[in-house]
């Protein structure tokens, strides 16, 4: 793999990964991409049990389940000017910083 392409999936990874504007601030530069805030509210919500509810159910069942309970956040966060950040199976997390949402796919 050419050093082009292995930096395209570098790349392509970080902004996977993370807030378009932390991979970019990370790549532009590495040493500083902390910043301060002095009022926050984060939101970090992850299902209780499950992996055993979805053992149990279709595919099909387990996307609208997840659908059906992250649709009920994604409605919170506009009625509350909240920031999702990012969705991982069953995990939602979301801030009240302005500016960090989550990366949208390419």
């Amino acid at each position: 793999m050419s050093l082009a392409l292995e930096k395209q999936a570098a790349e392509a990874l970080l902004t996977n990964m993370l807030p378009k504007e932390i991979a970019t601030r990370l790549q532009e530069n590495p040493s500083h991409i902390a910043d301060h805030f002095d009022k926050a509210v984060v939101l970090f919500a992850d299902i209780v049990g499950f992996t055993r509810l979805s053992n149990s159910l279709e595919p099909v069942q387990v996307v609208q389940f997840l659908n059906s309970i992250f649709s009920r956040f994604d409605e919170k966060l506009d009625q509350y000017n909240l920031n999702k950040i990012k969705t991982i199976g069953d995990c939602y997390m979301a801030t009240s910083i302005p500016g960090f949402t989550e990366p949208t796919a390419s």
